[in-house]
């Protein structure tokens, strides 16, 4: 069985009807200080280069990790790269900086929101992740030298799943051999929402549950179908 997922990045997309960015550069500063206040939320660096052509941005970073937030003309963009924060900690930043763009940016609503979850798996039964995958996930590691003259150094695959009769949204999932540790397994996860009912200050808690909803396809979903794999010699169990 596969161990739990370490999960390495966080995102969402939160888009709305375009607003005119080189008029909210007060308001952008407005939240970058409400912000600073917020245990957990808060940025070192505001920076405005290039702007308005390029997007205004909030930054931090501790070590590996690297957490911003820009601002474009249709979407806010949030993000922790090489996290170590929980989904909890993530979701508190969502609802944070959207609470404030409704208010001082004047968003009317959220019509389309992504969300990006990045985790590490670790196959139990497999010392190498491009073996786990191309041979006993695929079964295909045979058929790759004869063709291609050279081992693959990556290995991978990607599934698109549309959205159904009574769940609009979608999921993309990228599962591959992670190149910097070849045991592990990486996963992205993109989950796409289009919003029957849009996002608005009243209901907020909307983008924090579909960013747990693609957390948990990524987390549960996904790992259960490697899990199916991560099995003795002797073939799935």
């Amino acid at each position: 069985m596969i161990g739990e997922p370490c999960s390495i990045y966080f995102s969402t997309n939160l888009i709305h009807p375009p607003i005119k960015l080189e008029e909210s550069k007060d308001s952008i500063k407005e939240i970058y200080h409400e912000l600073s206040k917020v245990k957990g939320c808060d940025y070192d660096n505001i920076s405005f280069e290039g702007f308005p052509t390029s997007p205004p941005r909030f930054t931090k970073q501790q070590g590996k990790t690297v957490s911003s937030c820009l601002f474009l003309a249709d979407r806010i963009l949030i993000q922790e790269d090489w996290t170590d924060i929980t989904l909890e900690s993530f979701s508190q930043k969502i609802r944070e900086i959207s609470d404030r763009g409704f208010r001082l940016l004047k968003l009317g609503f959220i019509l389309i929101q992504t969300c990006t979850v990045r985790s590490l798996f670790v196959p139990n039964h497999f010392a190498d992740a491009r073996v786990f995958l191309a041979e006993k996930t695929c079964g295909i590691g045979d058929k790759i030298m004869p063709y291609f003259k050279r081992p693959a150094h990556m290995f991978g695959m990607r599934l698109v799943f549309p959205p159904l009769k009574d769940v609009s949204h979608s999921f993309d999932v990228r599962i591959e051999s992670f190149n910097q540790d070849p045991r592990k397994v990486f996963v992205e996860t993109i989950g796409t929402f289009h919003l029957i009912q849009p996002i608005t200050p009243a209901n907020v808690d909307v983008a924090l549950v579909n960013m747990s909803t693609t957390y948990g396809f990524c987390t549960n979903d996904v790992k259960n179908f490697l899990n199916q794999f991560d099995q003795p010699e002797g073939g799935i169990q």
